[in-house]
């Protein structure tokens, strides 16, 4: 079974991806920010990982930093979300 890791603090969009994904077989897990992430990949070792790029605690792009440095973590592909428009980007 295919495993998705989906890294998003709005519980209402992890719920929605989670909902479609667990519906289509996949095994999914959730984390609610960057670090409860990290951990998760870690130990749950996802063929794909949805990754919120604003979060608490340690945004998106620092926890892909931190998964990028394990051998496990560099191949694993990676989803970025962003609920930014482009007005709104620095």
């Amino acid at each position: 079974m295919t495993k998705i890791a989906i890294i998003e603090d709005d519980s209402a969009i992890h719920q929605m991806y989670r909902m479609k994904f667990e519906s289509e077989g996949f095994d999914v897990q959730l984390a609610g920010d960057g670090r409860s992430g990290v951990e998760l990949v870690k130990k749950f070792r996802p063929d794909l990982i949805l990754l919120d790029m604003q979060m608490p605690e340690v945004d998106g792009l620092s926890a892909l930093r931190i998964i990028r440095k394990e051998d496990w973590g560099k191949t694993i592909p990676v989803i970025i979300l962003t609920n930014l428009g482009e007005e709104e980007s620095p």
